[in-house]
């Protein structure tokens, strides 16, 4: 199954919560689905379509990979590694003295756990909007996202993003009896950024992340840090 229709196919469990999102609107769905709909690749630069086909191939792929990631929270596998403990490797990770191999060789079990799935269906929608609140509060202003949103060694982005992940472990926390057993270990481990590939921290893909990605995608053209950044991670 192409990659994109894929994408489309797994939002469609969660789009009474993807609904929000202002460009996700069934005509602009039906034209991409309609047109791009056979790629089945992430090779964005090699493809010879313009700037608004790649935007939209990678919105797709980004919204994919973003359900996979609560399907990967949602692993009803006990983790080898705990909250506690993750939330101190997530913190030596941020001292520029710390050896990074020896930290990530302690999560060597964590990632080949994190390759589990559970039932995206578990996510209760309350907790993923709540959860969505938390990135509009600490990334966005009036709608509109801040200026260093997603942009690498940023010190705005570092701080907001280790606020933001405060936060939604408080609400993981809170509405334990509706999230999926181990979502706050899984989440622990997702949040550090280094050990996923990210060139900066990225947020649980939910509804206004990715409107904020599509504010960016029509604001930039392929190449400048904001997006070039997030392909690198895709491609």
């Amino acid at each position: 199954m192409p990659l994109f229709i894929l994408g489309l196919a797994m939002v469609g469990q969660l789009g009474r919560h993807y609904k929000h999102c202002p460009w996700f609107t069934v005509g602009r769905l039906g034209g991409m689905l309609g047109e791009y709909g056979g790629v089945s690749d992430r090779q964005y630069g090699k493809m010879g379509c313009d700037a608004n086909e790649r935007a939209m191939k990678f919105l797709g792929d980004f919204m994919t990979e973003s359900v996979e990631v609560l399907e990967k929270l949602a692993n009803q596998q006990e983790p080898p590694v705990r909250r506690r403990e993750l939330e101190k490797i997530r913190d030596a990770f941020e001292d520029p003295k710390s050896d990074k191999e020896a930290l990530r060789g302690q999560l060597a079990g964590m990632v080949t756990a994190f390759e589990g799935r559970g039932d995206v269906g578990e996510w209760d929608l309350e907790i993923l909007d709540r959860i969505d609140q938390c990135f509009e509060e600490h990334f966005t202003s009036e709608g509109t996202a801040e200026s260093w949103v997603f942009m690498p060694d940023d010190d705005r982005n570092l701080g907001r993003y280790a606020k933001y992940c405060g936060e939604v472990d408080r609400i993981l926390l809170t509405y334990s009896d509706a999230v999926p057993k181990y979502a706050r270990d899984y989440f622990a481990f997702y949040s550090i950024w280094e050990v996923q590939g990210y060139a900066f921290p990225m947020p649980l893909g939910t509804s206004k992340v990715v409107s904020v990605l599509a504010q960016l995608l029509e604001r930039y053209q392929p190449g400048v840090i904001e997006v070039s950044c997030l392909l690198m991670k895709l491609m």
